[in-house]
């Protein structure tokens, strides 16, 4: 008989604990959704500061690789440049996986930084971004997990996921470039400009040459960004 009471008090106390367990719960649940609700215009003001430096370090890094010619970091012992500054196309192979792994590597040393903020009176914590680039021809987007949290009261909101798109011919540009230097258009140490300007008016791009001789050439791609008042420039080198 007192074997069957014990077990009726152990069935009871584990009832009580479950119940108090879910109360424990829903009321925690109560106090986020309450807490979050405080929160919403600081959780507002972050994102859009995040939004903000994403688009400013997006538009950086497009314009170096512009002028550089896909390249903001170069690699140990590489020495294939015209001046030190832009690549030689046509003695290294400038892969699209290069170009976007340096503008992804410029947007996640940048935009921790760009992105603190100590004005309000509440704590952040940020995690390291990582990025994934894709580049078309027209456009290129940024995608972004950057963990921040933000707490203010013992309340906890997480910002993760930031994106952003551009538009920039850089893709195309650097897809003109690579077909420049693939078709031989060097004869001789020489330029051949009939070449050049068969692929540039086919693909609707405007081409300045400057020749450094004997150090090679220096070839500027210029074409229109559409639906926009503004020239895009792409520089790259052959030797």
């Amino acid at each position: 008989m007192s074997n069957k009471k014990g077990q009726l008090t152990l069935f009871i106390i584990l009832g009580i604990l479950i119940i108090a367990t879910v109360l424990l719960v829903l009321y925690l649940n109560k106090q986020t959704l309450l807490g979050n609700s405080q929160l919403q215009p600081q959780v507002q003001s972050i994102n859009g500061l995040v939004l903000e430096c994403l688009e400013k370090i997006t538009g950086e890094s497009v314009n170096l690789s512009l002028s550089s010619g896909g390249i903001i970091y170069e690699e140990k012992n590489e020495t294939l440049f015209l001046n030190g500054l832009i690549p030689y196309y046509n003695l290294q192979n400038i892969s699209e996986e290069r170009l976007k792994n340096n503008i992804r590597d410029y947007i996640d040393s940048n935009l921790a930084d760009c992105s603190q903020d100590n004005k309000g009176d509440y704590l952040i914590s940020y995690e390291t971004p990582k990025s994934n680039v894709e580049i078309e021809q027209e456009y290129i987007l940024i995608e972004t997990y950057f963990p921040i949290a933000i707490e203010i009261e013992e309340t906890t909101s997480l910002l993760e996921d930031f994106s952003f798109e551009m538009n920039t011919n850089l893709g195309y540009l650097f897809e003109s470039a690579k077909i420049i230097s693939e078709n031989n258009v060097l004869k001789e140490e020489s330029l051949c400009l009939s070449c050049v300007d068969q692929i540039t008016i086919d693909r609707e791009i405007l081409t300045s040459i400057t020749n450094f001789s004997p150090n090679g050439l220096l070839i500027i791609l210029n074409k229109e960004l559409n639906n926009k008042k503004r020239i895009e420039s792409f520089a790259f080198a052959l030797k």
